[in-house]
């Protein structure tokens, strides 16, 4: 693991790289607000000729909501510049044939699925949170469901938790979007989906297959639909145990960036190489200087 030394030095590293895929929450925008020099970082890679792909495990909003918040920035982006853990658990459950699931999580995530045909079975935000004994015993399962999927889902209850056991009990798969514990929000952690998903398997004994990062299997998609290579493909993004250990377990270079989740007591603890970054940098906009010496070299080769 490295500290960025100099802008030279990363210009040299952001010259063997020409696609950069990047994290949202904590890297682009914290909250509500755009993080300092984050929109400016973006297109002064795309003008530096940089292929920028927008890799989220949020699953609360669709690649439409995603791409228009990304515009809303001032980031022009098209829906196929995004991937969510939601539209890679379409993708999944689409390649392996399952047709009806179970499903926890908000609109964003139901909007992928049934995006690509598939049947969701969801109760209503307003539903009763409350599920007793003689509830439980009486409820009518639906027969089609073959899977329950879960994302983040700020509308979670006791009755979610006791539905989604029951249809694990009864041999439906259980798929998590991703296995994040929480994200950062002013001084405090605010919880993800990795909470939700430890409720359930404890209830129902089942362990979850979880489709965002940091499963390798997304990563190599990606860079197959988008004829990337992985040597010349950098993540950045702010989290070890996600965008970092996602980009080690592929082969790609991996960067760090100190304005999310991590803290510089989370980089002293020891870590494998699974979840430590090839570099790390402050925030997004460090990479401008180098952007700046990356173009001089490129000049300088040119004319000689």
């Amino acid at each position: 693991m490295q500290w960025y030394e100099s802008s030279t030095e990363l210009g040299e590293f952001l010259k063997r790289h020409d696609n950069i895929l990047l994290d949202c929450d904590g890297v682009l925008w914290a909250g509500g607000e755009a993080i300092s020099g984050s929109v400016e970082t973006v297109d002064a890679l795309r003008k530096a000729g940089k292929k920028v792909l927008f890799i989220t495990n949020n699953s609360s909003k669709s690649r439409r909501e995603y791409s228009e918040k990304l515009n809303g920035f001032g980031i022009a982006t098209s829906k196929s510049d995004v991937i969510t853990s939601g539209s890679a658990m379409a993708d999944y459950l689409f390649g392996h044939g399952i047709k009806s699931v179970y499903v926890i999580g908000e609109k964003g995530l139901i909007e992928e699925l049934e995006g690509v045909g598939i049947k969701c079975v969801y109760d209503k935000n307003n539903a009763s949170p409350f599920m007793d004994e003689a509830d439980f015993l009486s409820f009518n399962a639906d027969p089609s469901v073959e899977a329950v999927c879960v994302g983040w889902d700020r509308f979670f209850t006791f009755r979610k938790l006791t539905i989604s056991s029951i249809y694990l009990q009864r041999g439906c798969r259980f798929i998590g979007a991703n296995p994040d514990i929480s994200d950062r929000v002013g001084e405090l952690l605010f919880p993800g989906t990795g909470p939700i998903l430890a409720s359930i398997e404890s209830a129902s004994g089942v362990s979850p297959y979880i489709i965002g990062k940091p499963n390798p299997a997304l990563v190599k998609q990606i860079l197959e639909r988008n004829k990337m290579e992985a040597c010349n493909t950098v993540m950045i993004g702010d989290r070890m145990d996600t965008d970092i250990a996602f980009a080690n377990s592929a082969g790609i270079t991996s960067v760090l960036v100190m304005t999310g989740v991590t803290t510089e007591d989370d980089l002293d603890e020891s870590h494998d190489f699974s979840d430590t970054p090839s570099l790390v940098m402050p925030s997004l906009s460090s990479i401008l200087p180098g952007l700046k010496i990356e173009s001089k070299i490129l000049k300088l080769k040119n004319e000689i």
